[in-house]
């Protein structure tokens, strides 16, 4: 074998080393990427953890709020309901009432009467 000139042996050296640099500068590159990739995927998961813990907040508000809002419509249709008993009452009592004016006012006529037989 022949031995190879200092010059292109120092040359290939030069350029190794250079490519060496390369490689590392670019893997340096990549992991620096990769690690910044990895803090915004962390970032997205805990804002993702947060919009989840947010909406199981939100449902549990919303299932309250539904609750309330049947508790508050039963209660006004109980209102309705009671309401309507109470007029249905009223009602029974205003017709009695008018009945026993109509009797009374008959009582009136026939002791009228009867007063002016008797020549009262």
């Amino acid at each position: 074998m022949e031995a190879t000139p200092a010059a292109p042996r120092a040359t290939i050296e030069s350029l190794l080393q250079k490519h060496i640099e390369t490689l590392t500068s670019s893997n340096n590159q990549r992991a620096q990427r990769n690690l910044e990739r990895a803090a915004r995927v962390d970032a997205l998961e805990t804002h993702a953890a947060e919009l989840d813990a947010r909406h199981e907040d939100l449902l549990a508000r919303r299932k309250d709020l539904d609750a309330r809002r049947t508790d508050l419509l039963d209660a006004r249709r109980e209102a309705f309901d009671a309401r309507g008993h109470r007029l249905a009452q009223t009602q029974a009592i205003l017709e009695e009432g008018y009945r026993l004016s109509v009797e009374l006012v008959a009582v009136h006529a026939e002791h009228r009467a009867l007063r002016e037989r008797l020549g009262m």
